[in-house]
């Protein structure tokens, strides 16, 4: 968990590397849920918004999203 400023909260959590379909979940207050680019820094430096073209996904909105779209959003059923 981090605190980048502003009184923002981002905490990644980090999935199983050898059957994860992403290195890692993160939430953060700007954009709710993302997947991470990398297991090792899945909260860029800054806590900059990573852009889908570095391989991160943004599913579907909400503080609690319906589990199939976080799902079909980590597998790229999405």
């Amino acid at each position: 968990m981090q605190f980048p400023g502003n009184d923002r909260v981002v905490a990644a959590l980090v999935l199983d590397g050898d059957r994860a379909p992403t290195p890692a979940v993160v939430w953060d207050e700007r954009c709710e849920w993302r997947t991470a680019a990398s297991r090792r820094y899945p909260i860029t430096q800054g806590a900059v918004l990573p852009s889908e073209d570095e391989g991160v996904r943004y599913p579907a909105g909400g503080i609690a999203p319906p589990p199939g779209d976080v799902v079909g959003a980590l597998t790229l059923d999405a």
